[in-house]
C-alpha cells in the first residue's frame, strides 16, 4: 500500500522520523528552496548496499569516476506514474550527463526551488520509484559474479539511515544541489553466506593488496574514513569515495 506523501514542511516534519529524514536538514532545505525559489536546484538520488563482515565493508569500482572504490548501489530510479509527478512540479534531468536510454529513469533531476519541500515529501513516501537497491545489488554483486546467485538471489536489504546532504553549493556543477542517499544492509545472513564473505576476505581482496584491475576490496572503518589512505601499502591503485563514509 503507498504511502501518502506529505505536501508541504510541516507534514515533512511531523513525519520525518518515520521517513529517517533529520528536521534540521528539512529546514535548511526548505530555506534553500524558498531562497532560490525562481532558481533550480540539482538534486541526485541514490541507494547504497553495505556489505559488512567482521570489520571490513565490501566497495566495488565506480563506472564513472576512475580508480575510484565505493559502496554498491547507484541512482534510484524512476516509475512512470514518478515521472508524472516530476513533470507536474516542473523537474527535468538538466544537462549535467551525457544521458543514454540506461540513465533515462535517473532521478539525477533539476528541480525548481520553489518545489524542493514537495520532492522531498514524494521522495519520501517512495512512490513512484525503486524502493530499494535490488536491482542493482544484482547487477553489481550477482551479474559480475561477485557473489554467487545461487545463495545471494533473494537478499534481505534493510534501509537502516537516510544521509541528506546539503544544499550546498557545488563548483563542478555551478549550481545549488542536494543530495540523497539511502543505506541498505545486507541482513541476517545465513551461514553460508557468510561463510562466502569470509573466504572473499582474503589477504589479497584486501585494501593493502588490491591492485588496478580489482572487481572489488574490503576496507576497514579507518581506510574508509580516510578515503583509502593506505600508508603501508608499496603502491596505491584506489581512492574511496566521499559517501563510503556515511554508510559505516
Amino acid at each position: 500500500m503507498d504511502t501518502p506523501a506529505p505536501t508541504s514542511l510541516i507534514g515533512l516534519l511531523w513525519r520525518a522520523g518515520r521517513f529517517g529524514w533529520q528536521r534540521r536538514r528539512l529546514i535548511h532545505c526548505a530555506w534553500s528552496g524558498f531562497t532560490h525559489r525562481n532558481e533550480r536546484i540539482r538534486v541526485s538520488c541514490a541507494q547504497l548496499i553495505r556489505v559488512h563482515y567482521g570489520n571490513k565493508y565490501l566497495l566495488v569500482p565506480s563506472t564513472r569516476i576512475p580508480s575510484q572504490m565505493q559502496p554498491p548501489g547507484g541512482v534510484t530510479k524512476v516509475f512512470s506514474a514518478g515521472r508524472t509527478f516530476l513533470e507536474e512540479i516542473g523537474a527535468n534531468a538538466g544537462d549535467d550527463y551525457k544521458f543514454t536510454d540506461k540513465d533515462s529513469d535517473d532521478l539525477r533531476i533539476h528541480v525548481p526551488g520553489g518545489k524542493l519541500v514537495r520532492f522531498l515529501g514524494w521522495y519520501s513516501a517512495a512512490n513512484g520509484r525503486e524502493r530499494s537497491p535490488e536491482r542493482e545489488f544484482k547487477e553489481e554483486l550477482v551479474d559480475t559474479g561477485i557473489l554467487p546467485g545461487e545463495l545471494f538471489a533473494t537478499p534481505k536489504l534493510q534501509r537502516y539511515r537516510v544521509k541528506l546532504v546539503g544544499p550546498r553549493y557545488t563548483p563542478h556543477f555551478k549550481c545549488t544541489e542536494v543530495l540523497v542517499h539511502e543505506f541498505f544492509g545486507l541482513d541476517s545472513l545465513t551461514e553460508e553466506q557468510a561463510a562466502c564473505l569470509r573466504e572473499l576476505q582474503a589477504p589479497e581482496n584486501c585494501a593493502p593488496a588490491i591492485g588496478s584491475d580489482a572487481q572489488f576490496g574490503w576496507y576497514t572503518s579507518q581506510e574508509i574514513d580516510s578515503h583509502g589512505r593506505l600508508p603501508d601499502a608499496e603502491q596505491q591503485h584506489w581512492r574511496v569515495a566521499e559517501h563510503a563514509q556515511w554508510m559505516t
